[in-house]
């Protein structure tokens, strides 16, 4: 089975700094980033296949789920910055495919999900770990051969949702399970889509209003559609889908986000990144609009955690594009969304604009007045003399802030024209 599940991790810790993790010449690579510093040496996990999941436990210990190149799976943990190895599960042939990692961490204790091929059929399975070693997988259910065959995230601390492909009449549609982690308890299956059509590579965030958002591709008639829909954790209810974007290729890479409020789906498509987004109010997603982006060499997709407290609840993502060139910048996210802190910045902005610090300082115009005075001795004549340059300083000050204000208005109108005479540069999308 061909590797097409080359995933890449930023994480960040709670402390600020990142942890990249990314699959390269046969090897799983991590570096660490400070806060606006560089990326340190690489350390290597050697000997390892591209397909990997990585998470971040509630004290920044790094969580790595993988396998060799015989098709091994190991379990990596850092515990005080060095790295512990367990075999989890012994190849039956030798042979490395795909298996389509996926981990959740209950309490930092992490639960591995994974898919098993065993002739022409494909099993997602779940496993846990504990003192006395791996467990014994346990299958969650059959799945037809797709790419990206399921999609795992929490609905609340104590339940996790499943989606995955299943066969349903003469078509495959998703479907969706609960998990309890505490007792590791399946729900019944429900069937979300009611596509005439094939449904695969689902992808899915649960956002504070405890709605489910999920993102799918269908196939249809020689075409291809990304589709959408919303649900209720507490009904596990779902909407009519909703298109988003038609294609004549496969939808290879596609992300569905939210922060400030607001929800955004973004696609990989010839080679350019585009977008929609709605806000929670809204019924409908904007117009289809490219990414236009400054100063980004060019951008790749990332699975994205955050321990700082400030993300921890305002932004949720599946697998979001991004640049890790010089600054790490987010494609959408912003990393301060709040409006508050927007409008707390923004007032400060125009009061710091309006302090000149020389020609509207009051202290420095009165003490030149004095000086001048000081200086006129009793004559009256200069006296008078001195007050008027007094006088005439306390105006320019005045005008200089005008002229001042009216610079920084003016510049920012000539960025802003200059932009529109140059045109948003389009950036190449994440290579595959």
């Amino acid at each position: 089975m061909n590797e097409i599940n080359t995933r890449k991790f930023l994480l960040r810790m709670s402390n600020g700094n990142f942890i990249k993790i990314k699959a390269q010449n046969g090897n799983i690579v991590i570096s660490k980033n400070t806060r606006g510093g560089k990326w340190s040496a690489p350390l290597l996990l050697q000997n390892m296949r591209p397909c990997f999941y990585a998470d971040l436990d509630s004290k920044d210990n790094l969580h790595i789920l993988s396998q060799d190149l015989m098709g091994n799976v190991y379990y990596f943990k850092t515990v005080n910055d060095k790295f512990i190895k367990y075999k989890i599960l012994q190849s039956a042939t030798d042979t490395a495919y795909d298996r389509n990692f996926f981990m959740l961490l209950c309490s930092d204790i992490p639960i591995f999900f994974y898919s098993i091929h065993k002739q022409d059929e494909t099993t997602i399975v779940y496993q846990t770990i504990s003192k006395n070693g791996a467990g014994t997988p346990t299958p969650i259910s059959l799945v037809p051969a797709t790419q990206n065959p399921f999609w795992i995230t929490y609905l609340d601390s104590k339940t996790a949702i499943i989606l995955y492909p299943k066969v349903s009449g003469l078509y495959i549609q998703i479907c969706a399970i609960k998990l309890r982690l505490d007792s590791l308890h399946l729900s019944s299956n429900v069937i979300i889509t009611r596509e005439e059509a094939n449904c695969e590579s689902p992808k899915c965030i649960v956002v504070h209003d405890k709605s489910i958002n999920i993102l799918y591709s269908v196939r249809k008639n020689g075409r291809s559609y990304l589709k959408y829909q919303s649900g209720k954790v507490s009904s596990f209810e779902f909407d009519v889908s909703e298109i988003i974007a038609t294609s004549s290729t496969p939808f290879r890479r596609y992300n569905l986000e939210y922060s400030d409020e607001k929800i955004n789906i973004n696609w990989s498509e010839n080679g350019y990144i585009y977008f929609r987004e709605k806000h929670l109010s809204e019924q409908e997603f904007t117009k289809t609009k490219p990414l236009k982006l400054f100063r980004a060499s060019f951008i790749e997709y990332y699975f994205y955690k955050s321990n700082t407290q400030h993300e921890k609840s305002r932004f949720f993502s599946t697998e979001q594009p991004m640049s890790l060139e010089g600054n790490i910048r987010h494609a959408f996210y912003k990393e301060y969304p709040s409006t508050v802190k927007k409008s707390e910045d923004t007032e400060k902005k125009k009061d710091d604009r309006k302090i000149n610090p020389v020609t509207q300082n009051d202290s420095f115009t009165k003490a030149i007045s004095g000086f001048l005075s000081s200086q006129a001795g009793s004559d009256l004549s200069k006296q008078n003399s001195a007050k008027k340059v007094g006088d005439l300083i306390s105006l320019l000050s005045q005008v200089l802030s005008k002229t001042d204000g009216d610079a920084s208005v003016n510049s920012k109108k000539k960025k802003y024209k200059l932009h529109q005479v140059d045109g948003y540069q389009k950036f190449k999308a994440a290579r595959e």
